[in-house]
């Protein structure tokens, strides 16, 4: 599955919209981008809570990693890019335990654990979960050190059947009552 959301009109809604919008001067490019634009926003606020309801990590977390790159008159097509890049383990509700190193939850599972795990934060103000260079059963000096990471927002989205399905199932609907809303607007503001 790709990490892109896409959804099309089809060819019948197409017919409908050209005959109903025929006497209203650039009424079609008045009508589809608007809508495929909210439909875009709209649809990333869907995948968004899916996609948190999912993996675990807060709305907004997800949200900031979906970019939308957003229809013009001359193109007709909007597409939510989901981020392909790791999430830093920190965002899934990190613990350090005294003993155990760092605990964490991925979605609605049990917590697991990243054994001799540390939470600290760096000089720049970055927050993680962190982790020394260990050979068998020997820890390897005292650097590197490396941050922990897990799924990515598009990994989380691709391993959920059920999380496209619905952003897709839901998208699809919302594009139809946003292009059925705006020719209200075009037809009303035309007179």
């Amino acid at each position: 599955m790709s990490s892109q959301i896409s959804v099309t009109i089809d060819q019948g809604m197409m017919n409908r919209l050209t005959r109903t919008l025929r006497g209203v001067p650039g009424g079609l490019k008045r009508v589809i981008p608007p809508a495929i634009n909210k439909t875009a926003t709209q649809g990333r606020t869907r995948a968004a809570r899916r996609i948190s309801k999912a993996s675990g990590i807060k709305v907004g977390d997800v949200r900031k990693r979906i970019a939308i790159r957003r229809a013009t008159r001359v193109r007709w097509a909007a597409a939510l890019h989901l981020s392909k890049k790791r999430l830093p383990l920190i965002l899934f509700s990190a613990r350090q335990t005294v003993s155990r190193g760092v605990t964490y939850r991925l979605g609605g599972a049990k917590r697991s654990r990243v054994p001799h795990g540390f939470i600290a934060i760096m000089p720049s103000g970055h927050r993680g979960v962190f982790m020394r260079a260990w050979q068998g059963d020997k820890r390897v000096g005292r650097l590197p050190i490396q941050e922990q990471m897990a799924l990515s927002v598009a990994g989380v989205y691709s391993k959920g059947q059920q999380v496209a399905a619905g952003v897709m199932r839901e998208t699809r609907v919302l594009l139809r009552q946003n292009i059925e809303r705006r020719v209200r607007f075009v037809l009303m503001r035309a007179g």
